[in-house]
């Protein structure tokens, strides 16, 4: 699959202009009734066709996408990528609905999740189950387990990584300790994993 970034490094559709936009900026662009919704969408499908395109050409066949921040979530920027992503043969977009969120204070994203679900549906696209485990479950294999069972064919929203290399990267990302800890707490659920 794609993990579309419209909000991350130097994604940017002018060359010129160091970085990419905040997912708030970038939400607050698509809602402004002042902006040229035409313009921003065609940018918005050429950053899509230009990070296929680097798929392409290292091999890798897409059939899912889901985006990097949740931005494909936005309202409007779906419906703008859409063609894309039918022309492409894409069938499939990630819908982070875990109900286990409202409590959190990752509850706006299941806002926004339920907004793009009839978005989703309305352009003929597929969506997976998701959970999303929260910092307890890694740090408790018992419910790791557990909400996994729970969810046997869900995809699980995870960012692991063996170590903490992210402070190394051209454009470091404020998520570093915590990738660590999902690696090593995944790595248990394997049989007959030492750790």
């Amino acid at each position: 699959g794609l993990h579309f970034n419209l909000t991350y490094g130097a994604v940017t559709r002018d060359p010129g202009r160091p970085g990419a936009p905040s997912p708030g900026r970038l939400l607050l662009k698509w809602l402004d009734p002042r902006v040229d919704r035409e313009a921003l969408g065609e940018a918005t499908r050429q950053e899509l066709r230009r990070q296929l395109r680097k798929l392409e050409e290292l091999k890798v066949r897409v059939d899912y996408l889901d985006g990097h921040h949740h931005i494909h979530l936005v309202p409007g920027v779906l419906r703008a990528i859409a063609p894309v992503l039918r022309e492409k043969g894409i069938r499939c977009v990630r819908l982070p609905y875990d109900p286990g969120l409202w409590l959190s204070s990752r509850f706006p994203l299941l806002i926004l999740s339920l907004l793009a679900r009839r978005e989703i549906e309305a352009q003929g696209f597929e969506s997976l189950p998701c959970v999303y485990p929260r910092a307890a479950h890694f740090r408790d294999q018992g419910a790791l387990r557990a909400l996994l069972a729970r969810n046997p064919e869900a995809e699980v929203i995870v960012h692991p990584a063996d170590r903490d290399d992210v402070g190394g990267l051209e454009e470091p990302d404020s998520y570093t300790s915590g990738r660590v800890t999902e690696f090593l707490a995944l790595r248990m659920l394997l049989p007959g994993d030492p750790s």
